[in-house]
C-alpha cells in the first residue's frame, strides 16, 4: 500500500524542489565560513559588511536591523535578493500551487504562518495545524523523532519579511510551511554525516503524508 501511493503522488503530483536557494553563499560555506547564512550580495558602495537574510527579505515591512553586518540583516527594501525576486517570480508561474514546504535547520519544528505577528492566525489556522499534525505523526513514525507543530512566530520569534508568510498571504498558496529539521541544539548546524539517510528517510515520510492529506481535500 505504501509503495502503491508513492507511485500514484509521483504520477499524480507535480513537484518543485529548489535545492540551493543562495548558490553563491552555499559555495562560501566550504570555501571560507562553515556558518555563514546571508547570501553573498554587495548592498552598496559605502557598506563594510556582504549579504543580506534573504529569509527577512520577502514582501511586507522589513524587520529593523540597521546593522548590515548582522546576521539577519533584511536589506534595505523587499525583494533586494536576486535569489528572493527570481524565486517568487518562478512562484508566481505556478498558478494551481497547492503547498509550499520550507525546509530549513535546526529544532524540530514544523510551523505554520505566520511569522509576522504572534497574534494574528490564518484564516486556514485549522486545516493548516490538521495536516501539520498528521505530518509531524508521520515523521515520528519513522525513527521515534518528535517534532513540535504551531505558529512560527509563537514558537520561534517575531520575524516580518519571511518566506512563509508571502508563500500564504501574497503568493495564496493555503498549505505553506516552515520546517526546521533536526536536531534540538545537540549538534544544532552541525549534524553527523550518518543522520543525513534518518533525516531524509523523515523528511520523505512528512512530505508523503502532505502530499497525500492536500490532493484529498476538497479545492
Amino acid at each position: 500500500m505504501g509503495a502503491m501511493l508513492k507511485t500514484c503522488l509521483v504520477i499524480f503530483q507535480e513537484f518543485h524542489i529548489v535545492p540551493i536557494p543562495n548558490p553563491d553563499g552555499y559555495v562560501y560555506t566550504w570555501e571560507t565560513d562553515r556558518y555563514w547564512y546571508k547570501n553573498r550580495q554587495i548592498l552598496g558602495p559605502n557598506e563594510k559588511c556582504i549579504g543580506l537574510d534573504m529569509n527577512r527579505n520577502w514582501r511586507g515591512v522589513l524587520p529593523k536591523v540597521p546593522d548590515p553586518c548582522s546576521h539577519w540583516y533584511p536589506g534595505h527594501r523587499p525583494f533586494e535578493s536576486p535569489e528572493v525576486n527570481n524565486i517568487a517570480n518562478y512562484i508566481t508561474t505556478l498558478p494551481a500551487l497547492k503547498a509550499y514546504v520550507d525546509l530549513r535547520s535546526y529544532g524540530q519544528m514544523l510551523s505554520i504562518p505566520y511569522s509576522f505577528h504572534c497574534k494574528k492566525a490564518p484564516k486556514d489556522a485549522e486545516d493548516l495545524m490538521e495536516a501539520a499534525l498528521g505530518a509531524v505523526s508521520a515523521i515520528k513514525q519513522v525513527h521515534g523523532t518528535a517534532f513540535t507543530s504551531g505558529s512560527l512566530c509563537s514558537m520561534l520569534y517575531k520575524a516580518p519579511g519571511n518566506v512563509v508568510d508571502w508563500m500564504y498571504a501574497r503568493a495564496g498558496v493555503k498549505f505553506s510551511y516552515s520546517v526546521f529539521l533536526r536536531d534540538t541544539g545537540t549538534y544544532g548546524f552541525s549534524l553527523p554525516a550518518e543522520w543525513i539517510r534518518p533525516v531524509g528517510e523523515e523528511t520523505a515520510n512528512m512530505i508523503q503524508f502532505l502530499a497525500g492529506f492536500i490532493s484529498s481535500r476538497k479545492p
